[in-house]
């Protein structure tokens, strides 16, 4: 199938798609990391299934999810867990100490130095390229209008001691810790999808390796038999 576009900002001529999609009219699409009020409004026209926003701030994923949920309605469409997914970052250890101590120097890493290297999530400057509008977060509640910005040095500032006490709240520690975090999550959010990060910092090959095995023997088998079957942030939406 070839296709051409002429776009505002991008033109492409003669595009190949190889191989011809199975499914038709096309495969399943989701939205990743959806956090602008227009993004959030264009995948809930053409209700399309998201990921909502990026980042450790429960309080804005919560903010994505009720205004999804209002925009579907308003197109016509009713939210479901099979329109969330959440993306989690995971370690599975002996304890949640072992966990910090472990995997804390890469969560820095990813953190103070590849995340933040020029930053391409900073709202403020995505609105000085034109990436952003000046009302792209207008729906978000005050008290999160700071975790909405993206701050680069709230990634660059980041130390130890902030990675200690942000583990306390995430699926970091015992098999049992990690499951239980991330179905709270999932339900919390409505979300009965997740994506799971296990090598958030580049963690050497073994060492990956081996969260793969142990995620999959001790906390997967879990989650798979926990479906989600509501959404609460959007009980009593209506468009």
């Amino acid at each position: 199938e070839i296709f051409s576009y002429q776009g505002e900002f991008w033109s492409y001529k003669d595009v190949a798609m190889w191989p011809r999609p199975v499914q038709q009219p096309h495969p399943p699409i989701w939205m990743p990391v959806v956090g602008s009020k227009e993004s959030i409004e264009f995948a809930a026209r053409h209700n399309l299934p998201i990921t909502p926003g990026l980042g450790r701030s429960r309080g804005l994923r919560d903010d994505i999810i009720r205004y999804y949920a209002r925009c579907l309605a308003e197109a016509g469409h009713r939210i479901t867990p099979d329109h969330l997914s959440l993306g989690i970052s995971a370690y599975v250890a002996y304890s949640k100490t072992e966990a910090v101590r472990e995997m804390g120097p890469y969560h820095l890493y990813f953190n103070r130095t590849l995340f933040s290297h020029g930053n391409f999530t900073e709202t403020e400057l995505q609105r000085q390229t034109g990436y952003a509008s000046a009302t792209s977060t207008d729906y978000v509640s005050a008290e999160n209008r700071r975790a909405a910005q993206f701050g680069r040095e709230d990634f660059r500032g980041l130390t130890m001691a902030d990675v200690e006490r942000q583990a306390e709240q995430m699926p970091w520690g015992t098999a049992a810790e990690v499951t239980d975090r991330i179905i709270e999550a999932a339900e919390s959010a409505g979300a009965d999808n997740v994506q799971i990060s296990l090598n958030r910092g580049v963690l050497p090959h073994e060492m990956f390796m081996e969260q793969i095995r142990r995620f999959a023997r001790d906390v997967l088998p879990a989650l798979q038999a926990h479906p989600v079957e509501r959404v609460p942030l959007a009980e009593g939406v209506v468009a």
